[in-house]
């Protein structure tokens, strides 16, 4: 055996990342790696798990299928997020229960909002703990880690704060209702995006100024989706300085600082794309 062809081998980028413009490694880790930020009453012990989560989405450079690995990873730290939450409140165990049960009977220390999002986060880590042979997401997964951190980041806050970002989700929601459906550009890293939809899905942060996660609908109008990797992926950012004035929104990403807006548009050609995406 050749060992250090063996070791280039495993080395060697795979021909997909072309595809994406990603020419380094470097380019990748700050295109596709999400890195784990969570707050100060978040276990170092699920903090340390995530790294491996970060280390796996690394390797996936070399190796595609450690994507669906990585996120496989991510919804197990929400189960073992669960797990500490039960004994931090020291709730009774009843020896083998599943992650369903776990959830239910944290009902009362969480908002009825947060608790229907753990459910729907269970039957993500149910999906991923029973591999089907030949099951390969890849790509697609890649916006879904940062829903997965804000999850486990959830798990660890108490009732009072949840019900106080629960109530400012609300008005946050409530102001940019106008931006639910419609038809807008997004501009950010200098280039210019179609969308149809953005909406906020939590928030946080209010000693140094409100944090919010946005979801934001891309406008698919150039080729018939024929199989699970032509779904366009949606934008999501978690954002601050958070600006919604006349049907525009102007914010800061916060992992980068970068700064995104969003204004509606009546180009005939963005419309025209946009009725090819609704057919």
């Amino acid at each position: 055996m050749n060992v250090n062809k063996e070791i280039s081998e495993y080395l060697k980028p795979v021909a997909i990342w072309d595809v994406f413009g990603i020419s380094t490694q470097q380019e990748f880790v700050e295109k596709f790696v999400t890195k784990g930020i969570f707050h100060k009453n978040v276990p170092e012990k699920i903090v340390n798990d995530y790294h491996t989560v970060e280390r796996l989405q690394f390797y996936s450079y070399y190796h595609y299928p450690l994507i669906d690995e990585a996120f496989g990873k991510s919804t197990r730290i929400f189960e073992a997020s669960i797990d500490l939450k039960i004994s931090e409140l020291d709730i009774a165990k009843k020896g083998f229960e599943s992650l369903n049960s776990k959830i239910k009977r944290l009902e009362a220390f969480t908002s009825g909002e947060l608790h229907k999002k753990w459910l729907h986060a269970k039957e993500m880590r149910n999906m991923f703990a029973h591999h089907k042979a030949g099951r390969l997401m890849g790509i697609v997964l890649l916006n879904a880690f940062k829903h997965n951190i804000n999850m486990i980041n959830s798990v660890f806050l108490g009732k009072k704060e949840i019900i106080r970002r629960s109530v400012s989700l609300e008005n946050l929601k409530e102001n940019a209702i106008m931006l639910n459906k419609g038809l807008f550009v997004l501009k950010y890293k200098s280039k210019r995006f179609l969308i149809w939809s953005l909406i906020p899905y939590s928030t946080s942060g209010f000693e140094n100024g409100q944090m919010s996660f946005w979801v934001m609908h891309p406008v698919y109008g150039e080729k018939a989706i024929k199989d699970l990797n032509d779904i366009p992926s949606p934008f999501m950012f978690n954002l601050e300085n958070v600006l919604i004035e006349n049907g525009n929104l102007s914010a800061n990403v916060i992992e980068t600082n970068e700064e995104i807006l969003v204004k509606p548009t009546s180009n005939p050609k963005d419309i025209e794309l946009y009725k090819l995406h609704q057919e």
